[in-house]
């Protein structure tokens, strides 16, 4: 069994090890303070030095059988168990992953307890975490967990960790930790002053000051947060705060009132938007019994509204059989509807990219795409009008 320099020596920067075992991809050693991939928590990464070698570590992995195994290449033939070792980690990598994983413990207690949330999984990168809950969290709820870690995170809180035998722990912490006692033994605890306890490998700050501020990045469905910390909070938080201003001066409002104007305005837009498909609507339902024109036989309309396909074809399925329907969007964008056999979509769409340059394509009845130039109407009808002369 590797014994775990990182969990009695976080801040360390380099050990010295033995070789216990040489595998396909790796190396065990006796010690170590890389701490592998486990508990959401990704793996320290560094340096092996043996026998006038340098070793990348690329990866650090728990094994089946509770080994820590050191992944780097190149090493067959070249050492020995026994060899002595001496390791570096990445102090900057390591340190970010310390801060976070702090930062996501005062995260899911908070959650826990003013919340009734419970986390069911993390995942701890430097720089940040993402963290899973149980229950999904209101809108008006987050502005308030935010404040609350950050209020923790801005003040001295001592972390401690303790190892112990599970018994041991089951009796001293068993009526207050926050999770499930772990299964190993011996348990490592992790102690946040005033905060919480719970089981805990991975590696932490002394106290949360060292860690700065948290910010939110993303949520997802209203259960799944993401957030920077540290000096990656702070950046974003700057973006933020220019990004806030920038709007303000834009919409001319004052910054504490550019959510409500921009929301005003976007409620504008949907209602123009609603209004725009409304009036559309009428149009198609006009131009299914008077179409722009009639060509040997078919009824053909060019329509410069850009609707989207799932608004269009409810009304193009009350046009007649012998109907073309051609809708231009922005940019080159068109969509194609027919609905004669003689004549398909799919046609009228290659004819316009073969003239006009672009991709595209489509079926029978509904074909779309996006040409390099964008022709008049009069040109597209041009176009049909000679197709349909020789169908």
């Amino acid at each position: 069994m590797t014994e775990k320099l990182y969990w009695e020596y976080p801040y360390a920067h380099t050990f010295v090890a033995e070789i216990v075992d040489i595998r396909e991809n790796g190396l065990v050693l006796d010690r170590t303070l890389f701490h592998p991939e486990s508990g959401g928590q990704s793996c320290d990464l560094g340096m092996l030095k043996v026998n006038e070698m340098e070793l990348d570590v690329t990866r650090v992995s728990r094994e089946d059988d509770g080994s820590i195994l050191h992944h780097v290449t190149g090493v067959h033939g070249c050492l020995e168990v026994q060899d002595e070792v001496k390791g570096l980690i990445n102090w900057d990598r390591r340190y970010l992953l310390m801060k976070a994983h702090t930062a996501q413990h005062v995260f899911s207690s908070i959650m826990l307890e003013e919340h009734d949330r419970n986390t069911t999984s993390v995942s701890i990168t430097p720089g940040g975490f993402t963290a899973r809950v149980n229950k999904h969290v209101d809108g008006s709820m987050i502005e308030q967990i935010i404040e609350s870690v950050n209020h923790v995170l801005f003040t001295q809180h001592p972390v401690k960790n303790v190892v112990l035998s599970r018994e041991e722990a089951i009796k001293k912490y068993g009526d207050i930790i926050r999770g499930l006692m772990s299964d190993e033994d011996p348990v490592r605890v992790i102690q946040v002053e005033d905060i919480e306890v719970t089981c805990c490998g991975g590696t932490h700050v002394k106290d949360t000051s060292e860690i700065g501020p948290i910010y939110l990045e993303g949520v997802k469905k209203g259960v799944k947060f993401t957030f920077l910390v540290g000096d990656d909070a702070i950046s974003a938080l700057a973006r933020a705060n220019t990004t806030v201003f920038e709007l303000a001066n834009h919409v001319n409002q004052d910054h504490a009132r550019v959510l409500d104007t921009i929301t005003g305005r976007l409620d504008k837009h949907e209602q123009l938007q609603d209004d725009l498909i409304t009036v559309a609507q009428e149009l198609l339902g006009m131009l299914a019994t008077r179409p722009q024109r009639a060509i040997n036989g078919f009824g053909v309309s060019i329509l410069e509204i850009p609707l989207e396909k799932k608004v269009i074809a409810p009304a193009f399925s009350k046009f007649p059989w012998n109907s073309i329907l051609v809708v231009l969007g922005d940019g080159g964008r068109f969509i194609v509807f027919s609905s004669a056999e003689d004549m398909p979509a799919s046609g009228i769409c290659n004819a316009f990219l073969e003239t006009h340059g672009g991709k595209g394509g489509g079926n029978q009845k509904v074909s779309q795409g996006k040409m390099e130039q964008e022709p008049s109407p009069r040109v597209l009808f041009d176009t049909i009008e000679s197709l349909l002369e020789n169908a």
